[in-house]
């Protein structure tokens, strides 16, 4: 079989896939045989960008480093409101790592008008 060049948007949801598959434990060796892809390769697309996916361009899942930046907040304090429940996120692979959905964090900002729980906005800084 030639292999075929994939398209972004192939690669996109391939790598989706991947981290779908890793996050409901299926091992490196096994995602890779489904793919066609070495155990490094997977490992890589788990740790690295592929741990982005993307949508239209713009991130639709994003780290904690990420999700702080765009409140505009410290990475403890999105972790404490992603235990708190006050945030939903997904744990991922070994270390357990968050990822947030972007339209959360935008519907927390666009709430922070008002109050989120016990969240809320005053001139542009988050306060608890």
């Amino acid at each position: 079989m030639v292999p075929t060049k994939l398209t972004k948007e192939e690669i996109m949801l391939r790598n989706a896939a991947i981290i779908l598959l890793h996050s409901l434990g299926f091992s490196r060796p096994e995602i890779g045989k489904l793919f066609g892809l070495a155990e490094k390769t997977v490992q890589e697309i788990y740790r690295g960008q592929g741990a982005r996916i993307m949508v239209g361009g713009t991130a639709s899942i994003m780290t904690c480093g990420e999700a702080a930046r765009l409140l505009r907040v410290h990475m403890n304090t999105v972790r404490r409101w992603a235990d708190a429940g006050k945030l939903p996120s997904v744990r991922l692979g070994d270390r357990g790592d968050r990822r947030f959905r972007r339209e959360d964090l935008e519907a927390l900002l666009r709430a922070g008008k008002g109050k989120v729980g016990e969240l809320r906005v005053r001139g542009g800084t988050w306060i608890q």
